[in-house]
């Protein structure tokens, strides 16, 4: 099947899911029965999920974390129509957005080792807590 037709159709029944608010699992389990193509040819198409995480996701929360732009104009009621022709002009991306907190993480653990190394008690056995009693 052609690509550009496919990834048409993907769009549409990814709209037609927000409608009914159905879980993203079900959505691509029924576009890959009702079109016969494999997993692969799904994952070479646009706005679909990239992670196993977001196939358990409702579609709205899925739209919503992935392609915030496409969100506001579905909650803006945008015509059906419309909205397939902008997201094959804008080529919408699903966003893959590194969590901030494996940063936060990081940074406190450097600041918790350095503050252990340049405190004024660092040769202190009692106040040491690397060293087995």
């Amino acid at each position: 099947m052609e690509r550009f037709l496919l990834q048409m159709q993907w769009d549409a029944a990814l709209l037609r899911a927000w409608d009914c608010d159905v879980k993203m699992n079900k959505l691509l389990q029924d576009f890959i029965d009702k079109r016969s193509i494999r997993i692969i040819e799904l994952q070479k198409l646009k706005r679909v999920p990239r992670f196993a995480k977001q196939c358990h996701h409702p579609v709205r929360v899925f739209i919503a974390s992935s392609l915030p732009l496409l969100s506001d104009r579905l909650w803006a009621n945008h015509d059906r129509c419309e909205l397939l022709m902008w997201m094959d002009e804008v080529r919408l991306e699903t966003a893959v957005s590194k969590s901030s907190r494996t940063g936060e993480l990081r940074s406190a653990i450097k600041e918790t080792e350095r503050m252990r190394l340049f405190s004024p008690h660092k040769g202190h056995r009692r106040r040491d807590w690397n060293v087995c009693k």
